[in-house]
C-alpha cells in the first residue's frame, strides 16, 4: 500500500502560502531575456573596448620603437618601464575583468559552470586576436592621437645621424629638432662617419642640464636603417 508523502505536500502548501502572504510576484520570461541581452551587450562592449586598447598598445610599440632599447640590457628595460602606457594597460585589465564577470553570469543563468581559467584565457585570446586584427587593418590612423606616451628625453633619445665630429654626434630627433649626442671621453664611435650618416642612433643617458639640445650618452646603439 502506497503511503502519501505528506511532507512534500506540506512544503508545497507552505511555499504557496508564503508567496500569497508576501505577495511575491514571479518575474516573466521577458525579464530574463532582457537581462541576458543586456549582459551580452555589456560583454560585447567590453570585448570591443579591450581589443581597441590592445590595438592602441600595439601602435604605441610601433610608434616609439621602445622595444629596440632591450638591446641595451637592464638600462634599456628601465627605459621601457618608464615609457609604457600604464593607463591603457589598466583599462585593458578592467575590460578583461568585466568581460570575465559577465561571461560567468551568463553561464550561471544557463546553468553552466566553466572553470575561471578557461573563461579568462578564452577571453584573452579573443580580445588579442581582435585587437591584432584592428592593428593590421590600420585602425591606428583613427586612434593615433590617443596615445601620448613617448620615450622621455630625460633618459633616452633616438634620431637620424646628421654628422659626427670626434665624440659628438649630431642627430635629427623625431620632432625635427637637432640634438648633440655627447659620448663619454673613453668611448669611440665604432662606425665610419660616411656609413653612419642618415642611419638611426639610440642613446641612453641623461639630458644636459645646461643645454636642452644636448644629451650626455652613457651607451649608444647604431645603426638601424629605419
Amino acid at each position: 500500500m502506497n503511503i502519501p508523502k505528506k511532507s512534500s505536500v506540506d512544503v508545497s502548501q507552505s511555499v504557496m502560502h508564503e508567496i500569497e502572504e508576501k505577495k511575491i510576484k514571479m518575474r516573466s520570461r521577458l525579464f530574463f531575456v532582457a537581462q541576458k541581452i543586456g549582459l551580452e551587450s555589456i560583454l560585447a562592449v567590453s570585448i570591443f573596448g579591450g581589443a581597441l586598447l590592445v590595438s592602441i598598445t600595439l601602435y604605441f610599440f610601433k610608434k616609439t620603437n621602445v622595444l629596440k632599447y632591450l638591446s641595451f640590457g637592464f638600462p634599456g628595460l628601465k627605459v621601457i618601464l618608464a615609457t609604457l602606457p600604464y593607463d591603457y594597460i589598466a583599462l585593458f585589465l578592467i575590460a578583461l575583468l568585466v568581460a570575465n564577470f559577465i561571461v560567468r553570469r551568463i553561464d550561471a543563468m544557463d546553468g553552466k559552470r566553466l572553470p575561471t581559467r578557461v573563461t579568462s584565457l578564452s577571453l584573452l585570446v579573443i580580445i588579442f586576436f581582435i585587437g591584432s586584427f584592428f592593428a593590421v587593418m590600420g585602425i591606428e590612423q583613427i586612434i593615433k592621437g590617443w596615445s601620448k606616451n613617448k620615450v622621455s628625453r630625460d633618459i633616452a633619445i633616438e634620431g637620424k645621424i646628421v654628422d659626427i665630429s670626434n665624440n659628438i654626434i649630431n642627430i635629427q630627433a623625431e620632432d625635427g629638432t637637432n640634438v648633440r649626442i655627447i659620448l663619454r671621453s673613453d668611448y669611440r664611435f665604432p662606425f665610419a662617419a660616411d656609413y653612419a650618416q642618415g642611419k638611426i642612433l639610440r642613446a641612453i643617458g641623461k639630458k644636459d642640464i645646461d643645454d636642452k639640445n644636448a644629451f650626455d650618452a652613457d651607451e649608444i646603439l647604431c645603426c638601424d636603417e629605419e
